[in-house]
């Protein structure tokens, strides 16, 4: 009997699923960025007070530094005054330094803590290539007394685009 043997090439092509919304905010939701706060700068060191602020400036203080100062977060020391000009010196309590980035604070601000950024939509996928080009919505979330103070809101959403690996 004869043996006829039969060599068969297979061509196999690596044939990628497109990325789904679901996986696309599944992926963004696992970077670094969206698992620790957000940092702002606020002004901090010395501020002079004129005009009606200088006239009332208790009332400046208070409208300004009142919560921050009532939670222990912010110091607030009255460094001079005169009859034109009031001079004041805010800085970080301690409580409030374990709510900032020292590594980007100087004499005239301080990086603090505002509010979680939190991707919560995917807007639109475009494949290119081996990555996909992410079109998604985050919004602020779990805000800090600094972010109220720095005036963040709750719930504002911004769009941003990035690219992702499929």
């Amino acid at each position: 009997m004869k043996k006829i043997t039969i060599l068969a090439i297979i061509l196999l092509t690596a044939c990628s699923e497109p990325m789904t919304k679901e996986e696309a905010l599944a992926q963004l939701a696992s970077q670094p960025e969206y698992n620790s706060y957000f940092y702002a700068p606020m002004e901090i060191g010395r501020t002079v007070l004129s005009g009606d602020d200088h006239k009332e400036s208790n009332e400046f203080i208070k409208s300004h530094y009142g919560p921050l100062t009532s939670q222990g977060l912010v110091e607030v020391e009255l460094r001079g005054k005169n009859s034109w000009r009031t001079v004041i010196f805010v800085s970080l309590s301690p409580k409030g330094e374990q709510m900032s980035d020292p590594r980007r604070a100087d004499s005239t601000h301080c990086y603090v803590a505002v509010c979680r950024l939190k991707p919560v939509a995917v807007d639109s996928l475009v494949a290119k290539g081996d990555s996909t080009l992410c079109l998604y919505t985050i919004e602020q979330s779990e805000l800090t007394p600094f972010g109220i103070h720095l005036g963040f809101k709750d719930k504002t959403q911004y769009h941003l685009q990035t690219m992702l690996k499929n």
